[in-house]
């Protein structure tokens, strides 16, 4: 199996120093996202702004981490990718919204750890 994929993955290599890139992903059926399509998939109107993108984005991952579709997760990341491309959203600002996202994540989850915990009991004085 090892052995497979270094082949397939040198294969792909010496494919793009060959120029056969866009042949290959016509091959396999990949295309970009289109505009529409990352809407529908997200949700949002046309006119949507970063902000609403974002929150339909953290949204809908909250709610497939529920289910575990690794497909609905990458259809749901590839749209916000190509709406913050149409957005003209610079590199740093994608850095930036990730991390917001990742330190909310990590604020919850330590929110429900806490209230898993159960109450520490007081220590008990000696009676007298």
């Amino acid at each position: 199996l090892r052995a497979g994929s270094q082949a397939w993955r040198q294969a792909i290599i010496n494919g793009q120093k060959a120029g056969l890139g866009e042949a290959a992903a016509a091959a396999t059926g990949r295309k970009a996202m289109s505009l529409q399509e990352a809407q529908l998939i997200l949700g949002v109107a046309p006119t949507a702004s970063l902000e609403e993108v974002t929150q339909r984005w953290q949204h809908l991952l909250e709610i497939n981490e529920k289910h575990g579709s690794f497909y609905l997760q990458s259809k749901v990341v590839r749209a916000k990718e190509r709406l913050e491309e149409e957005l003209g959203v610079t590199p740093e600002q994608q850095e930036e919204l990730l991390r917001q996202y990742r330190e909310r994540l990590q604020a919850e989850q330590q929110q429900r750890q806490q209230q898993d915990k159960p109450p520490e009991e007081s220590p008990k004085s000696p009676e007298q």
